[in-house]
């Protein structure tokens, strides 16, 4: 059975009326004919249902990595910025009061949105076989479709902003004042311009582009409004607070509505610049006016927004009575099983459930506040006190995240190992045990001189238990050695020079240690990323290395691609990598004997 990896296109190719022939490129001379195979389709689907179900999980997950990739680069950036702080002679007290000056709070916001919303959801969907501009409407809006979907949109967005005031309300009621700290305003007219920019332009581009041009286009052909509400909800779940949350949902609701009904993202983006744009305006320019004319004010804004909905909704109807559907699917999946599919999916699982713990820990953290608040505490113990609880639920998300990635590994090569019919596949679950099982999936692979692998089972299984034993052994000599020198500095009766040679002389095996201990786990390294490569290779050759490269780098990675790899067909020949399947000879038939008189 094949089916589809989150990074191979779908079969678009027309029907083949006769074989053609193909040279391979590296065998000069050797041609053999492309043969066409019988794809088997599982029990209760249909050729088509089984198509889309494969094009839903391919979405799901291209979507999930995208997102998550983004969640970990803006949870982790503080630590990158501190340490290249650090490392260029700053301070820690003067790298973290950089960041209190509204101004450059505000620049640095520009900067991580421009780059949060595009390169990694870019790559990911680059990497899915995904055409970026199939995916996002850039298209001029049409003649008269403006006026009407941006009154209909700010209209919406507007009372949209209610659910925050009722979220809030009900945090009140427990006692949890759950408000996002955005950080001050930098002042002047130098400060509203970069207000602007960082508040109203680039998060109305860049969020348009990610969450209205390619989460929402990757889902159109399974239909419109599958689409729409599928990229609302996780378009709420990014925010990773529970105050943003239900703004974002109905928000993300009625910017996808206008980018399908316009077939552009232009006007979804003005409205969205828009509506951030009032929120900019009233902290400029109502900040100095009593709580009273600011209600009054927003009041006045309500019923204007109110009016201009209603306007926009009648000009649409006007122009079409059935301009509130949407186009029916030609999908045969029912729209129960679509939303099944999408978020049973096990990266979407784990991005909600990191998404939920972010929010959690911003709720916590709220509620730590408030109640070392409500005590007369001293600073420096309540100073422990959060950062115990803070450090705690940070372990603890860290511990599963790791858990995770450790089930999604372990299915993986489970997987992979059961298809290929190996023996105790189980073990993929067992520590040590798993980097022999990655070892004998890699020994399948075949050179293009037609020779095997190495048994990297038994050399990944030795490394990884001697670069262990090293390590013990290591931190056994060190200390050791730190009591053997504590031990003749207390005696203190050799000469300066014999005291440091015989701290030299403990000091020895450590060293030893420490050089083999790097050597074996530099060999280890090389010997388990070669030993990934091969098994990248075996299930997507053509983009292996790229799988290697953002395993490298971003180490996480690696047991998700292994999980997502998992179903592919294996390739284990070079020929049949290279996409030219190896041809048996037909065998010659048998002639059977006669009676001969």
């Amino acid at each position: 059975m094949q089916e589809n990896n989150i990074f191979e296109n779908e079969n678009t190719s027309g029907e083949n009326s006769s074989p053609e022939v193909k040279e391979i490129p590296e065998t000069a001379g050797v041609v053999v004919p492309n043969v066409n195979y019988v794809q088997y389709i599982p029990y209760g689907f249909t050729p088509k249902t089984f198509e889309e179900k494969q094009g839903i999980r391919k979405a799901a997950n291209v979507m999930s990595i995208s997102l998550l990739l983004m969640l970990g680069i803006s949870l982790l950036w503080s630590f990158v910025y501190i340490f290249v702080m650090l490392g260029l002679g700053f301070s820690y007290e003067k790298a973290v009061g950089i960041l209190e000056d509204p101004a450059i709070l505000q620049v640095l916001q520009i900067v991580l949105s421009a780059f949060l919303f595009t390169v990694p959801f870019i790559i990911v969907y680059k990497i899915g076989r995904y055409r970026i501009s199939d995916l996002v409407p850039f298209e001029k809006p049409a003649k008269g479709d403006f006026l009407p979907l941006f009154l209909l949109g700010v209209s919406f967005c507007s009372f949209a902003n209610i659910a925050v005031s009722y979220a809030g309300a009900i945090f009140e009621a427990f006692g949890i004042n759950y408000e996002v700290d955005y950080g001050e305003n930098p002042e002047g007219f130098f400060g509203f311009m970069l207000s602007l920019i960082a508040t109203v332009i680039v998060p109305a581009l860049v969020e348009e582009f990610a969450c209205r041009g390619l989460l929402l286009g990757s889902l159109r052909k399974f239909g419109d409004g599958f689409a729409v509400l599928v990229s609302a909800i996780m378009f709420g779940i990014m925010h990773g607070n529970f105050e943003q949350m239900p703004f974002a949902f109905l928000v993300g609701l009625v910017l996808g509505f206008i980018t399908v009904k316009s077939g552009t993202i232009w006007i979804a983006a003005a409205v969205h610049g828009f509506n951030n744009f009032i929120s900019v305006f009233f902290d400029y320019f109502m900040d100095g006016f009593s709580m009273l004319v600011q209600n009054i004010s927003y009041l006045i804004f309500l019923s204007f927004s109110l009016l201009v909905g209603i306007l926009g909704i009648c000009l649409l109807r006007k122009r079409d009575s059935e301009f509130f559907k949407f186009t029916p699917s030609d999908t045969e999946t029912g729209e129960k099983r679509k939303y099944k599919l999408f978020f049973t999916t096990p990266l979407v699982i784990i991005f909600i459930i990191i998404s939920v713990l972010e929010s959690l820990v911003y709720l916590s953290k709220n509620f730590f506040e408030e109640e070392f608040l409500m005590y007369n505490y001293d600073s420096v113990a309540a100073g422990i006190t959060t950062f115990i609880g803070i450090y705690l639920i940070v372990m603890l998300f860290a511990c599963g995240v790791s858990l995770v990635l450790y089930i999604l590994q372990g299915v993986g090569l489970y997987e992979m190992g059961k298809r290929l019919n190996l023996n105790n596949p189980w073990l993929s679950f067992v520590p040590f045990a798993n980097v022999y099982a990655l070892g004998r999936i890699a020994q399948r692979y075949i050179k293009r001189d037609g020779t095997q692998s190495a048994k990297f089972s038994v050399i990944l299984l030795a490394l990884y238990i001697a670069e262990i034993v090293l390590l013990i052994a290591f931190f056994i000599f060190f200390f050791v050695a730190i009591f053997a020198v504590i031990a003749n500095a207390e005696l203190a009766v050799e000469t300066e020079s014999e005291m440091v040679m015989s701290m030299f002389a403990s000091f020895i095996p450590v060293i030893i240690f420490y050089f083999l201990l790097m050597a074996v786990a530099i060999t280890y390294s090389v010997t388990y990323y070669v030993a990934l490569w091969r098994v990248f290779a075996i299930y997507n050759n053509s983009n292996a290395t790229l799988y290697l490269v953002l395993s490298i780098f971003f180490s996480f990675l690696a047991p998700i691609f292994l999980f997502v790899l998992r179903k592919n067909n294996p390739a284990f020949d070079y020929a049949t990598r290279m996409g030219f399947p190896v041809i048996m000879p037909e065998a010659q038939p048998v002639e059977q004997p006669t009676n001969q008189e």
